[in-house]
């Protein structure tokens, strides 16, 4: 800012020593690459006293995934109580609102949530936060080919057409990717191509399928595609489709 001759409003990201629980990933409450702690942050204020080139105004605190409705607004509470301490005019409560990939019919209480955020807000402060996962999930889906159906060891198996090269969320997440179920059938994992058992997308699934048959993904809309190892194996790379 100096170098260009202008001036910035900055929040400054801290991750608090509280306790979280309920958490799927935890981004702060220790010692984690995310944020400064309070005396990191209180060195930066020291740093930006005495000059008007940048200028604080506030927090950010991104401080875990997969929430729900009342641990995020026990969340906001702490940042709150924090960033006022140091009279901060504009608050990033970040985002971690749970995403339940067992039941895609549950949502996250975002009724409950805004009218507690609206609760906790005092005049002249600005609320902010990164709903991020929490809508786009639901706006992709992955659809991809059988390729072969087998038996080892008394379990079936559907080889599909693709993988987690192109959608790596449930081997990172460690979960079944919820999917259409056309026709009710035997429990069969299906798994895809690559050269590794961590390819698999879904386990135990009742559902019949034999090579040729469509399979259809859900919730394939965040953290899908562009977290996957694309160039493993050197397969192709999925099509992608924009429906309005």
């Amino acid at each position: 800012m100096f170098a260009a001759g202008r001036s910035a409003d900055i929040l400054l990201r801290v991750n608090l020593d509280i306790p979280i629980s309920g958490a799927s990933l935890a981004m702060g409450g220790g010692a984690t690459p995310f944020g400064m702690d309070p005396a990191g942050i209180s060195e930066c204020l020291d740093l930006l006293a005495g000059q008007d080139a940048v200028r604080f105004r506030g927090i950010h605190a991104h401080l875990a995934s997969g929430l729900d409705t009342p641990r995020m607004l026990k969340l906001a509470v702490s940042i709150l109580d924090y960033a006022r301490s140091l009279g901060a005019t504009e608050i990033n409560l970040g985002g971690g609102m749970a995403v339940d990939y067992a039941d895609p019919s549950a949502r996250f209480d975002w009724k409950t949530y805004g009218g507690g955020l609206a609760a906790l807000q005092r005049p002249g402060e600005v609320l902010r936060i990164e709903p991020g996962r929490s809508l786009s999930v639901y706006c992709g889906r992955y659809v991809t080919r059988v390729i072969d159906v087998k038996r080892v060891h008394d379990e079936l198996l559907a080889v599909v057409a693709g993988g987690t090269h192109h959608i790596r969320t449930p081997a990172t997440k460690g979960h079944s990717q919820p999917m259409v179920i056309e026709e009710p059938g035997e429990l069969t994992t299906i798994v895809g191509q690559l050269c590794t058992p961590k390819d698999t997308m879904a386990k135990h699934v009742p559902v019949s399928l034999k090579p040729g048959d469509v399979v259809e993904f859900l919730m394939a809309g965040a953290y899908a595609w562009n977290i996957s190892h694309h160039d493993f194996m050197m397969h192709p790379k999925p099509t992608f489709h924009y429906l309005g």
